[in-house]
């Protein structure tokens, strides 16, 4: 068995800084370039390779600005800042330009580009960094970190393992945007827009849809809604109830707790609107602190404040803070329904917010808001249609959370050498990507 040898980061790595980017050219939607600034990191769909950006520049924009082309397989992360100490990584699909803020890492000869991603993932750059207020990275010090490292077939087979599991966190990710997407499409066709109302109204059979189905949609318009629909005040359709913050200089309400308590900032991380776990818990004591108690799993959640807007439905019983609408849905309407008509209204929920410091949507302006009713019966066949794409998510969102799981525990044994991977009891699995990178936007 050939040892590991140690070496120095920059032997193995070139480590190339990002570019300033001119306001100018901030908001392009189209180039050939995805222009990647720190908070791109954070978009779910860049879990863990970089698909998407909020910015795009073509040739003659980085001859501007003289950027560095930061090549596929390259890892990129944060130098500076708050964003350093996330220790977040990513792996480029294509090529890409990227803000000063952050720097990129490609492999050398004899270094597979996937054990570095591993590698550097490993590592806590933070540790390194010089500033205290500000803490920045320095091309130096990174350069001469020692390093140890198998034999390329070895870092090769360590790349597999992982990233075999990250691929397939990938997938899920993305197959729960498209059920998502199928979710969101439906509700827009059928309550938004009324596409099938309006297919009727021409004489023409709605598009995809059963008889049996169809025969749920009038066919003409009272005003701007379908004949026969309502518009009945959110307030009256669900329970809609707040939360509150307990004490946090009680230890008695958190140490040990088991009771999940939401913060918006537990559903600022979620890559789908499905809560499963939340950052803190609180003990029974805590809980008897927040006047809404322990809500039921179901429960959909609203962030009203900073920002408003984050989504999700909770798969576990929860409590809330004070930064929630949370919608506790009966017999009128589920969650479903709920959820989607948030999402579609959502410019509507802001305009009723009010404050100065933050805006913030009250329960009180939130409940008079109108909700467009059909019948039950139609609620209902949207409600079997749409249940089992969120089931699945949720199926997924826990199999990405095990996969996750297990990759963490192997990451640091694998890099370090401490187990080899000839003694893994799993199977090999070709990464989807392995060999070759998507030149497109997904």
């Amino acid at each position: 068995m050939t040892p590991w040898r140690e070496t120095r980061l920059g032997d193995i790595a070139s480590l190339r800084g990002g570019s300033v980017f001119k306001p100018h050219l901030q908001g392009k939607s189209s180039g050939r370039y995805p222009f990647i600034k720190v908070s791109d990191m954070n978009l779910p769909e860049n879990g863990y390779y970089i698909r998407s950006a909020n910015n795009w520049v073509d040739e003659t924009d980085v001859e501007e600005l003289r950027a560095i082309i930061h090549p596929r397989g390259a890892t990129v992360f944060a130098k500076i800042g708050e964003a350093l100490t996330q220790e977040r990584r990513r792996f480029l699909l294509r090529e890409t330009v990227v803000d000063n803020n952050m720097m990129s890492a490609q492999a050398r000869s004899e270094t597979d580009d996937r054990f570095l991603f591993y590698l550097l993932s490993s590592l806590r750059l933070r540790e390194i960094a010089s500033g205290t207020a500000l803490p920045y990275l320095n091309f130096g010090t990174i350069a001469e970190l020692r390093v140890r490292v198998p034999p390329l077939p070895e870092q090769r087979a360590i790349a597999a393992v992982l990233g075999a599991l990250d691929d397939k966190i990938d997938l899920n990710r993305r197959m729960n945007e498209t059920l998502e997407a199928m979710a969101r499409a439906l509700f827009k066709s059928w309550f938004i827009d009324f596409d099938p109302v309006r297919a009727k109204a021409e004489g023409r059979q709605p598009a995809g849809m059963d008889a049996e189905t169809a025969a749920l949609f009038p066919s003409e318009f009272e005003g701007e809604l379908p004949k026969g629909w309502t518009g009945e005040p959110v307030g009256e359709l669900v329970e809609v109830v707040g939360g509150a913050t307990p004490s946090t200089e009680r230890p008695d309400f958190w140490t040990g707790g088991h009771h999940c308590w939401a913060t918006p900032k537990d559903l600022s991380r979620l890559s789908t609107p499905v809560l499963l776990d939340t950052e803190r818990r609180i003990t029974d004591a805590g809980l008897a602190n927040i006047s809404s108690g322990l809500l039921p799993a179901g429960v959909l959640l609203l962030s009203s404040r900073a920002p408003i807007g984050y989504l999700a439905i909770s798969e576990v019983p929860v409590a809330v803070n004070q930064g929630f609408i949370a919608m506790v849905c009966k017999e009128k309407v589920s969650n479903y329904f709920m959820l989607q008509w948030c999402r579609a209204n959502m410019s509507e929920i802001e305009q009723r917010a009010s404050g100065t410091t933050f805006p913030e949507i009250s329960k009180r302006n939130f409940r008079p808001m109108p909700v467009f009713m059909p019948s039950a019966e139609l609620l209902q066949v949207f409600d079997s249609a749409v249940a089992p794409l969120h089931q699945r998510i949720v199926a997924s969102e826990r199999e990405i959370r095990t996969l996750a799981g297990l990759r963490d525990l192997m990451l640091p044994k694998l890099m370090s050498g401490e187990i080899r991977v000839e003694d893994l009891a799993v199977r090999r699995l070709r990464s989807p990507c392995r060999g070759t990178y998507h030149d497109q936007r997904e």
